[in-house]
């Protein structure tokens, strides 16, 4: 491995790391009796800067060493977790990500200056602002005489297995041979068989079984990989084991170093800490911990003796109060392009099995065949490997969280507010495509929410809030997507302040009556900006409209619901994954559309005359319930709204928002998985359609919008007010 690929390494493990610090930040803040965060911070930034200072980067070094010296200081306090200084170690450490950022990329490294003094002064000398010294020591020469060493072969354990097996054990077909060729492949085997108990051939009955079986083994394999071997027919078989310690392992008169060890913890402290100086004399055991401290004298060890009363004092508790560790599975890092393809040969992969079915679909017609068995089996083979495939690419939506804890500290350093970050399903996992396209949105939702929502902290205990402001982020799946939404429990929006500004920049004709869901939508119109003067945080008018524009491309959705004096909640509704969907095929007016597995209810075959006409609307009765229909092909211009077919197929679909309807096709021709193919990328937006497949036969077929189709037809999108804007801002 050269060293390139050892930076690369290490900036990864900095990026780790730095997830750590993020983490223990947000712990702290909702508990901060966790102080063991306070160490997990210091031994981040200590790994980091060990690392940066293996590669020369002094700038990264220097600084990284002043946020320790910091965090040192605030560790071995008495309440670490409730320290005020630990809001500048959080800034500092944004910096710090902002050092290494710059550092990996070889940009100009931040100006850290400013922190540094703020650190020095916060800590009130504790730490110093001269460089960290570098250590000085003479070489010490040592004498490698070869020594003769004679070589041993390590013993093995010695183990015997005694087997009996019953006529059970034969007739489930095992063999004794096999079980002694399992365990020869762990060591050297020898079998001796005891047929003393065989009787005379008048005697002998078939049904019983009179041979037993001595196996002794000799291996150095765990005593585990021995007893998995043999379990399996432990309920067909008597069996004995019993193991032989390997001689000569130790003299009988050594100290057992458990018993004289235990109780003593492993110190995690400063490595200037000066060590104890052990000097052992000879048959006496005095042990001389310091000059000018008297002797201890510890008598000679037994193998009965106990461990000392020290040992096992404090025991009990510190298993008690030691916090359980967790089991993590090894990973492997791989490049994302390598992951890509991987999706991408996937993807073919569908496309041909699926050109494949509708190939042998055509040439026979029985079911039962051996083809159409085989095929079946591969459909279900097909599957099972994209679902592991599209598993790989999956994340949880927390990295991206995580940093918006960091968005939180700035916002409210430039607004004199007060907030916290809380969340909720950060370990909710979609694609790794869709949480790359995550971060810019979150970034404006998050400022425009301290920016606009969160209010001042007098004006908050004004009202009989809580001074410190909260911003909930949270994730979760439903109906087949993911849901991320941003809710503050600010001012809300002033709805007559939106009117104002949007009537003012032209956006609105003076007058215009619009609903709250109609002013609500204003805030993503491009420009629009309710901030009277120009910030770092407001001013400009781009912030939600990015989100929406963002959100768009990756075929997702917004949505803002704001109650005033209580706060604003805006919902982003995203695909799980932008590769391969489950659907099902319709036909309307010769054309074949995809319908989202996810989003349809059920399906039903109704003739012309079931469906009713109330003030305009078509409308089908559903159980006692009249559920609107929408006429696809009509909608999408390929017949006109009065022709409707004599007998037709109804999917009965909800939307995101729990709104319900009937899209009439023609007929229906079964579900199958699709590639997913971008028509944004590749062709332009369309209404009503969120993308494009290619179906088996070499054809395209459109994905259906299922809740733009419904918002809009039913008018549930009130005002679209990306559109309007749109047309007239060309205008």
């Amino acid at each position: 491995m050269d060293l390139d690929s050892i930076k690369v390494t290490f900036f990864q493990e900095c990026a780790d790391q730095l997830a750590e610090v993020e983490q223990g930040f947000m712990t702290l803040q909702s508990d901060p009796e966790e102080v063991d965060c306070v160490h997990a911070i210091f031994r981040a930034i200590h790994s980091i800067k060990g690392g940066a200072g293996a590669f020369g980067f002094t700038e990264l070094v220097e600084f990284a060493h002043k946020v320790e010296n910091g965090l040192d200081v605030i560790r071995n306090e008495a309440d670490p977790g409730r320290d005020p200084r630990l809001d500048l170690i959080a800034s500092a450490c944004d910096q710090l990500s902002d050092v290494i950022a710059a550092t990996r990329d070889g940009g100009e490294i931040p100006d850290t200056s400013e922190f540094v003094t703020r650190l020095v002064e916060a800590f009130a000398g504790d730490i110093s602002d001269e460089p960290e010294p570098e250590i000085e020591f003479d070489a010490v020469p040592i004498d490698l005489t070869p020594l003769a060493l004679e070589e041993v072969q390590p013993a093995g354990t010695t183990h015997t297995i005694t087997i009996k097996p019953t006529l059970a054990f034969y007739q489930r077909g095992n063999d004794v041979q096999k079980l002694a060729r399992n365990l020869a492949d762990l060591g050297e085997l020898s079998v001796e068989t005891d047929s003393a108990h065989v009787p005379n051939l008048g005697a002998f009955d078939s049904t019983k079984s009179y041979l037993s079986f001595t196996l002794r083994l000799v291996t150095e394999s765990p005593d585990d990989e021995v007893t998995d071997i043999i379990e399996w027919c432990e309920g067909d078989c008597e069996i004995t084991h019993s193991t032989d310690a390997p001689e000569g392992d130790a003299p009988d008169d050594m100290p057992d170093l458990d018993n004289l060890l235990a109780g003593f913890e492993s110190a995690e402290g400063d490595d200037d800490e000066p060590e104890a100086e052990v000097a052992i004399d000879g048959d006496a055991e005095t042990v001389t911990e310091l000059p000018g401290e008297p002797p201890v004298e510890i008598p000679p060890a037994t193998e009965a003796q106990p461990a000392p009363a020290i040992a096992t004092k404090d025991a009990p508790a510190a298993q008690k109060d030691k916090p359980a560790t967790l089991k993590t599975s090894p990973t492997i890092r791989v490049e994302s392009d390598r992951v890509d393809r991987l999706i991408n040969l996937m993807g073919e992969a569908v496309i041909s099995q699926a050109m494949l079915a509708q190939s042998l679909s055509t040439e026979m017609d029985n079911r039962d065949s051996p083809s159409q068995n085989m095929l079946r089996e591969i459909e279900r083979l097909m599957r099972e490997i994209q679902e592991s495939v599209m598993a790989i690419r999956a994340q949880p939506v927390k990295p991206v969280f995580m940093r918006m804890s960091r968005i939180v500290r700035e916002a409210c350093s430039g607004t004199g507010k007060k907030a916290v970050l809380a969340l909720e399903g950060e370990n909710t996992e979609v694609d790794t495509t869709v949480i790359e396209g995550l971060s810019d949105p979150l970034t404006h939702m998050i400022r425009n929410a301290i920016d606009h929502g969160i209010e001042t902290p007098e004006d908050r205990r004004a009202k009989g809030k809580d001074e410190q402001g909260t911003i909930k982020l949270s994730a979760c799946h439903q109906s087949g997507r993911i849901v991320v939404s941003v809710e503050d429990d600010g001012a809300g929006l002033n709805r007559e302040r939106l009117v104002q500004k949007a009537t003012e920049k032209g956006i609105i004709e003076p007058g215009a009556e619009l609903s709250e869901s109609e002013i609500d939508n204003l805030i993503f119109a491009p420009g629009f900006s309710t901030a009277e003067q120009l910030t770092d945080l407001s001013g400009r008018g781009v912030g939600m409209d990015v989100v929406r524009q963002s959100i768009q491309a990756l075929g997702g959705r917004v949505s803002i619901s704001s109650n005033p004096g209580h706060g604003t909640q805006i919902r982003l509704s995203l695909p799980l994954t932008l590769a391969i969907l489950d659907g099902m095929v319709v036909r309307a007016a010769d054309e074949i559309f995809i319908v989202p597995l996810s989003c349809v209810l059920e399906t039903l075959s109704v003739a012309r005359d079931s469906i009713h006409d109330i003030g305009g609307q078509p409308v089908v009765k559903v159980r006692d319930t009249l559920v609107p229909v929408i006429n696809i092909a009509a909608r999408l211009g390929f017949r006109t709204m009065d022709e409707m077919p004599e007998k037709a197929t109804l999917l009965i679909v909800e939307s995101q928002s729990g709104a319900s309807a009937a899209l009439l096709v023609d007929q229906f021709d079964g579900q199958q998985q699709f590639v997913i193919k971008s028509l944004e990328a590749n062709f332009g937006r369309v209404s009503d359609v969120s993308a494009a497949t290619i179906l088996g036969t070499g054809r395209i077929a459109l994905i259906l919008d299922v809740d733009e189709i419904l918002e809009t037809a039913l008018g549930l999108r009130q005002n679209n007010s990306s559109l309007l804007v749109t047309e007239r801002a060309v205008a």
